[in-house]
């Protein structure tokens, strides 16, 4: 068999018109049965060729840079990048169409080697040169096909590591996915769809299996979210976690803080730009933080709500309570507003002291809230200086309640 024929001026010809010239005399030539007797090819052979064939994929890699480096134009480079995409795919599909005709061992290593190369030049592409490849497509058959059978590998090698983990429901979803994609039937899947799951397996594969599952977000959490993993049964899990930590909580502001705390941890986590699991919905962090958004919204509500439902009970349940709890005196404002009242109070010289430190230190050892029995008279002060508008509002609200009461009067 002529296998120097094929190498003869194609390895490191930067200026070949047509940069896979190699790999389209391997099909139309070398690993044709038409031109050459493919029964005498050795294993000596193959070995040669997948030499040559590393050498050509990093060939073409190094001038697909070159390329796209000298041009400006982004059509310019959407129709670079299409051309080699589209070739590439074309010549995938015949490498594993021709292969399935063979029998022999040796040829079969052949053309997987081939077929491999392709795929990595092609996931090369995928990967860096998202935006100028049309993702969107549905991919041929026989490219899907070979990532399945590619994936389900990397899955079977992968599977002795998420052992431990089976029973955590994040890790769960992510499977079921996976698995549900390699076991597909014929169905067509874009390029997009493709992509995703190749680049969700490898960030599997790189994840350090050894963390603690019991502790929420897990680096599983964050890595999902790194891929914007906008899956809805995942986000479904995501925010009856979240809830089932706030039921915990006894009180509301337990809860909101809860809720504060789990939005802080998912706002700290990385988004790739680049990566999304369904294209056509809200990505992962906005969706989340919309959720967030409602709950603590509604959590408010109920605390400002709170004192004025237990202002309105009975008087004598009031003082029960009160007298049972502390003989200090309950006031039915948050901390915030108490502090905004007392440091008008002394701003416009209604408390008169030495100093407004003092107006705190000598009236706030002897309130209490009915969420706090020992309050910091410095914690308040500090925070008469930072208020929310929310707060000044109702604090204004609760005097102008006395203002009308003294009317009354």
């Amino acid at each position: 068999m002529i296998i120097n024929d094929t190498f003869s001026g194609t390895s490191n010809d930067m200026s070949s018109p047509y940069p896979l010239e190699f790999f389209d005399l391997l099909l139309t030539f070398t690993l044709n049965p038409k031109k050459n007797d493919l029964s005498a090819i050795t294993a000596q052979d193959v070995a040669a060729i997948g030499e040559q064939i590393d050498i050509e994929e990093e060939t073409v890699r190094i001038l697909l840079k070159k390329q796209a480096f000298s041009l400006t134009s982004e059509d310019s480079m959407r129709m670079l990048i299409e051309r080699y995409h589209s070739a590439l795919i074309l010549l995938l599909d015949s490498f594993i169409a021709e292969g399935r005709n063979h029998q022999s061992p040796v040829l079969k290593l052949a053309f997987d080697a081939v077929v491999s190369s392709i795929d990595r030049l092609l996931s090369f592409i995928e990967s860096h040169y998202t935006k100028y490849v049309k993702m969107d497509l549905r991919a041929p058959a026989t490219y899907f096909s070979a990532v399945k059978r590619e994936l389900k590998e990397r899955l079977r090698r992968l599977s002795p590591k998420l052992e431990v983990f089976k029973d955590l429901p994040s890790c769960q979803i992510v499977l079921s996915y996976l698995d549900s994609f390699v076991s597909s039937g014929a169905s067509a899947k874009t390029f997009h769809e493709l992509l995703y799951a190749k680049e969700l397996i490898h960030s599997l594969e790189s994840l350090e299996w050894n963390f603690d599952g019991a502790v929420f977000p897990t680096a599983l959490d964050a890595l999902l979210f790194q891929m914007d993993f906008n899956s809805r049964h995942y986000l479904d899990h995501l925010q009856a976690t979240v809830m089932t930590k706030t039921d915990e909580c006894k009180t509301d502001s337990a809860k909101l803080e809860t809720l504060l705390l789990c939005q802080k941890q998912f706002r700290q986590f990385y988004i790739s730009p680049r990566m999304t699991f369904d294209t056509g919905e809200e990505g992962i962090q906005p969706a989340m933080e919309r959720w967030f958004g409602y709950e603590i919204a509604y959590l408010d509500r109920m605390l400002d709500l709170s004192p004025l439902q237990v202002s309105e009970s009975s008087g004598a349940s009031a003082q029960k309570a009160s007298a049972k709890a502390s003989p200090k005196v309950l006031c039915m404002l948050s901390t915030d507003q108490m502090g905004l009242i007392l440091r008008a109070a002394d701003e416009s010289r209604i408390l008169v002291a030495k100093s407004m430190n003092q107006v705190f230190r000598s009236i706030v050892p002897h309130l209490s809230t009915p969420y706090k029995e020992d309050l910091s008279y410095d914690g308040m002060r500090s925070k008469s200086y930072v208020a929310e508008d929310k707060d000044k509002q109702k604090a204004v609200e609760a005097l102008e309640r006395i203002i009308k009461k003294i009317q009354e009067y």
